[in-house]
C-alpha cells in the first residue's frame, strides 16, 4: 500500500511541474504607431512539454501551456505564425491580423 501512496505522490508532483508558473496577465499599453497583441496558449496535458515558437512579425516567443505572451507590432497587417504547427483559416500556415494605433 504504501508503494502506491509513493507512486501516487510523484504522479502528483510530476504533473504539478508541468504547469506554467509566471507573472499574472498585466494589460501593456502600446507606443504610438505599434498595436498590443495578447497569444494566449490553453492549457492541455497533452503536449504540455512542447513549446514552440509563435512569431508575430519580428518577435518569436515560446509559450508553455496556460501561459501568455505581449508582442507589440507596427500598425496595420502582421502575420502570425506557429513553428511545426497548423493555422486554420490560411493556406500559408499563417493568421494575418490588421491593427490600428493603440489598439489591443
Amino acid at each position: 500500500m504504501k508503494r502506491v501512496g509513493r507512486l501516487a505522490l510523484v504522479l502528483i508532483v510530476a504533473a504539478a511541474g508541468c504547469a506554467v508558473r509566471g507573472t499574472p496577465f498585466e494589460k501593456t499599453a502600446a507606443p504610438r504607431g505599434d498595436a498590443t497583441l495578447y497569444v494566449y496558449r490553453p492549457y492541455h496535458y497533452e503536449g504540455s512539454l512542447l513549446r514552440p515558437p509563435v512569431t508575430c512579425g519580428d518577435d518569436t516567443a515560446r509559450i508553455g501551456p496556460g501561459g501568455y505572451h505581449t508582442f507589440l507590432v507596427p500598425a496595420g497587417k502582421v502575420v502570425c505564425t506557429v513553428a511545426g504547427g497548423e493555422t486554420s483559416g490560411s493556406g500559408s500556415g499563417g493568421i494575418a491580423v490588421h491593427f490600428r494605433n493603440g489598439h489591443h
